[in-house]
C-alpha cells in the first residue's frame, strides 16, 4: 500500500470523513487531501507533520506503513482517580 492509499483508508475507514471534514481538521483546502490521496500524490514533509499531530499518528505508519497506526495516549493522574 503506498502512502496516498494508506491516508485515504485511514480517512474513509478509520476516521470515517469526508475530504472537506479531513482537510479542515488538517488546516488545509479539500483540494490538497484529493491531490495527496491520488496514486503518486506527492505528500510533503509539513503534510505528514499536520496528520501524526492532527490524529496521533505513528510517523514511521504514515511513511512506510509499518508499526501501529496509532500511538494510545497515555493515561493521565485524573483518569485513574
Amino acid at each position: 500500500m503506498t502512502i496516498n492509499e494508506r491516508i485515504k483508508d485511514f480517512r474513509k475507514n478509520v476516521v470515517q470523513m469526508s475530504q472537506a471534514e479531513f482537510a479542515a481538521r488538517l488546516g488545509m483546502k479539500q483540494t490538497s487531501v484529493s491531490t495527496f490521496e491520488r496514486p503518486g500524490g506527492t505528500v510533503t514533509e509539513p503534510t505528514i507533520r499536520a496528520l501524526c499531530l492532527a490524529f496521533n499518528l505513528n510517523e514511521t505508519w504514515v511513511r512506510d506503513g509499518v508499526e501501529l497506526c496509532i500511538y494510545s495516549r497515555p493515561r493521565s493522574a485524573l483518569t485513574s482517580l
